[in-house]
């Protein structure tokens, strides 16, 4: 059974917006906003709401894309995926170190931009260069990194909510570095939104950005390895939480993993009411039912094998989630063995309010990082 977080925390009031687009519903955030008495002591009702708003939202910008027929698939199957998104033999990733604009008030820190071409071309130009922060104490290799990889819409106007993540994972031992999804942040075309053209381009576009984005991390989790990091692990979130899981079927990139609300099918999103816009709009391209709901099964990893052991993998959830619902996080514990899961009195746009995750995340990486340590110095450690 899962472990039951309470609503309250230590740390204040969460500020973290976990997915943006709920913003284009404003009577929801009103709605939270009201109700914060009920949300402290996991209010399922209003949970549920404003998830069903947030899947609106979604749906919305889904359905102001273009409807003109949809080129070629990028891939069907997870092998396709596989293939299409496996890094050359012998490849020397050409990464450019600049400034970081945004930096994180602490010294100790040295913080700047890794950037590289993606292997992986989108119609959106912007979106065709990775993009990586690196925030660390030392050189690389001196301590444990966590590769950290958002959801849906998430962007710079969550920048305070990430950087204070970032701080409390720090001093939990792990050196951080975010990886901007595909038309996410900087990758945006010029004019929208974090996330917009993710979910309103044209479907093998939309496709490629996932094999985009799974290419880009194979490819940089190769790379950090290359430059002497020792522990790697990763937290993936929502939609990042997806690609980091089936990342981790591909290649054995990581050390431990921590996935918060990880969004694994996508075929039970579109699925939704609200998301009809979407499918509709999809459908409007040509393409099939069965193909659409074939084509995101290659993105669920729940009928693979990790390449870590199972204990080595955390699952954080909402029992109140409507975009990735319990059901899914439970199936996916059960398929990949995971034991360690906490459950949340939440739903997914609003897991953050109360701040449960600041809290946990971090005990969570340095649980990880002692449980490495310990095995690495042998079975005599403890009597040591």
């Amino acid at each position: 059974m899962p472990a039951e977080a309470d609503g309250q925390s230590e740390t204040p009031p969460a500020t973290f917006a976990s997915h943006r687009v709920i913003a284009m519903h404003r009577p929801a955030l009103l709605l939270a906003a009201l109700a914060l008495p009920l949300l402290a002591g996991g209010c399922a009702p209003v949970n549920r709401l404003v998830d069903h708003w947030a899947l609106g939202a979604m749906s919305d910008l889904a359905a102001r894309g273009q409807s003109a027929p949809a080129g070629r698939l990028p891939f069907e199957s997870a092998e396709e995926l596989e293939r299409l998104t496996r890094p050359a033999d012998g490849e020397v990733l050409e990464v450019r170190s600049l400034p970081q604009p945004r930096p994180i008030d602490d010294v100790r820190l040295t913080q700047e931009i890794l950037t590289f071409p993606s292997a992986i071309r989108l119609l959106g130009e912007s979106s065709n260069q990775a993009v990586a922060h690196v925030f660390r104490r030392g050189a690389w290799g001196e301590r444990p990194v966590l590769l950290w990889v958002p959801g849906v819409s998430i962007g710079f106007g969550d920048w305070p909510g990430l950087t204070e993540y970032f701080t409390y994972v720090l001093e939990a031992g792990a050196d951080v570095v975010l990886f901007e999804p595909p038309y996410h942040f900087s990758r945006a075309p010029a004019g929208t939104g974090s996330g917009e053209v993710f979910l309103s381009t044209d479907y093998a576009d939309h496709l490629s950005a996932f094999a985009q984005e799974i290419s880009d991390l194979r490819r940089l989790t190769r790379w950090l390895r290359a430059q002497g990091v020792q522990v790697l692990g990763a937290f993936g979130s929502s939609m990042g939480g997806g690609v980091v899981m089936r990342t981790a079927t591909f290649d054995p990139a990581f050390d431990f993993l921590v996935l918060k609300q990880p969004l694994v099918d996508w075929n039970t999103v579109l699925r939704t009411p609200e998301m009809a816009g979407a499918r509709s709009r999809i459908e409007a391209q040509g393409i099939a039912p069965e193909t659409m709901a074939r084509a995101y099964r290659a993105l669920d990893s729940r009928g693979d094998r990790p390449k870590l052991p199972a204990a080595r993998i955390s699952l954080l959830y909402g029992r109140f989630d409507q975009v990735a619902p319990e059901a899914q996080a439970l199936s996916l514990a059960e398929a990949w063995g995971i034991s360690d899961v906490t459950a949340y009195p939440r739903g997914h746009a609003l897991i953050m309010w109360g701040g449960l995750p600041y809290r946990d995340v971090p005990r969570i990486v340095a649980r990880h990082l002692d449980a490495l340590r310990l095995s690495r110095r042998g079975p005599d450690s403890h009597a040591r």
